[in-house]
């Protein structure tokens, strides 16, 4: 399992490398405070796991995984920019000390491509790049495309009649 997230993350790292970010996969042993993880709460990018992307050990991608019937997608986030008192103002806490807490570990641990390279990157161009960088690293070619008409269906109903509900939205 760990395997696919470092074959994956080394596509993501050239992709940053060529944007000039000077980033690097977090590898196993690494001594990056994982007792120090926050309670369940949605923050992330509260701590890097194996072979995730940080920048001067801070974690700049967040990916996850999932494996259903032969198949694996991995998804995630790069963060363009980033305020940790924004983050945790969107999240549930039992306490305010839990909050201030949660909000200092962020800062000391998470960063962005806004804070690395002093600007915020163009989207598009950060995407393609990444794209083209996975695609030579990993001999791989990347074939441009788009939902199906039916996928676009699934969606709008799953939007409709899944993630609208409070029920989906306030489970925990």
């Amino acid at each position: 399992m760990l395997g696919s997230y470092r074959y994956l993350s080394q596509g993501l790292l050239a992709g940053l490398k060529k944007q000039g970010v000077a980033a690097e996969m977090t590898l196993p042993g690494a001594a990056f405070g994982q007792s120090s993880r926050l309670p369940r709460n949605g923050a992330c990018f509260d701590a890097p796991s194996f072979y995730e992307i940080t920048v001067d050990r801070k974690k700049l991608i967040g990916s996850a995984q999932v494996r259903k019937n032969g198949t694996l997608l991995q998804h995630g986030s790069i963060l363009l920019d980033f305020s940790a008192s924004q983050m945790v103002s969107l999240l549930l806490f039992s306490s305010e000390e839990e909050r201030d807490r949660c909000q200092t570990l962020l800062q000391a641990k998470a960063t962005s491509l806004h804070h690395v390279l002093g600007v915020i990157p163009d989207s598009t161009v950060l995407a393609q790049t990444i794209a083209d960088e996975f695609g030579r690293t990993l001999m791989l070619e990347m074939v441009p495309d788009r939902l199906t008409d039916w996928e676009m269906e699934r969606a709008a109903e799953l939007e409709k009649e899944k993630f609208a509900a409070d029920v989906w939205t306030y489970r925990r």
